[in-house]
């Protein structure tokens, strides 16, 4: 990564001295062949060139810079959110065991197994969904995906009618592509779990009521985001990266209220249920 935008820029400055230096020889070779008002316009106009050329090396140096340094900052974030997300999900794991035994025992010891046996084993599906799907990722192989390719708009640019910056293209993109849609999965995946788990103590007389959320995760088109991303050369991959950090945060937030909400309902019903051990006689 590095060495790519060093690259960019000193070959860069590399190239304006071989043309300045080549202009010079090919300005001198026709001074002495031709008459000097007859080679004058061609030589403006190389001169006009090379100035052209001095002019935008700054903003290519700036550019290479600012590219660098978003494009670290960027690869921080993507490390902290995969950890996060290994983090939630392995605790969602968890919670789904928990809540699945809460369901069986209650609807034990109200004796209509055979009723809930749909919903109870819907729940053990989506549990084991889970822990296929939702298994832990490498946030180093993910950040090291992200500087393989760059920023979107560098790799877009770099990707050659030869296709040299395909590779790099390409690693990026299966990354949003995986962020976008690994959370939406969770999402809806975790939703039919709650429904089935609420469906299952209704049948065995406990009803809970929960907070919708609002508002869900958006099902975010990743081959609208890339049309929108190359048409506006980059500057609505602003945007995408904010939408890939701001939509796991959303869902961590309204996560936090339902299980909560979960939580207190099902508490009361439980205490009440479990016999009080008797006093022994003194």
């Amino acid at each position: 990564m590095i060495a790519c935008n060093i690259s960019r820029v000193f070959g860069f400055e590399h190239c304006l001295g071989e043309f300045e230096a080549r202009s010079s020889n090919e300005a001198g070779e026709r001074s002495a062949n031709v008459d000097w008002l007859d080679s004058t316009p061609a030589i403006a106009t190389t001169l006009s060139y090379a100035d052209l050329l001095r002019t935008i090396a700054p903003t290519v140096r700036a550019y290479s810079i600012v590219s660098f340094v978003l494009n670290i900052v960027i690869a921080y974030m993507i490390y902290k959110l995969v950890q996060r997300r290994n983090t939630h999900f392995a605790r969602q794991n968890l919670l789904y065991e928990d809540l699945m035994n809460t369901a069986e025992e209650w609807v034990t010891k109200k004796g209509v197994q055979m009723n809930a046996s749909i919903g109870l084993n819907n729940l053990d599906r989506i549990a084991k969904d889970a822990r296929v799907c939702e298994s832990e990722k490498s946030a180093i192989l993910w950040v090291m995906l992200t500087l393989a390719g760059t920023s979107l708009p560098a790799a877009t640019l770099s990707a050659g009618s030869a296709g040299a910056g395909l590779l790099p293209l390409l690693a990026v993109l299966y990354v949003y592509y995986f962020l976008m849609k690994d959370f939406y999965k969770h999402e809806r995946r975790e939703d039919q779990f709650i429904r089935d788990l609420l469906g299952a103590f209704a049948i065995s007389g406990l009803n809970v009521s929960l907070p919708y959320r609002n508002p869900p995760l958006p099902d975010r088109s990743f081959a609208l985001y890339l049309v929108l991303s190359v048409v506006t050369v980059g500057f609505f991959w602003v945007y995408w990266v904010y939408a890939l950090l701001n939509d796991p945060n959303n869902h961590f937030r309204q996560q936090m209220l339902i299980e909560d909400t979960i939580m207190a309902q099902l508490s009361a019903p439980m205490t009440a249920s479990t016999p009080v051990p008797s006093t022994p006689p003194s």
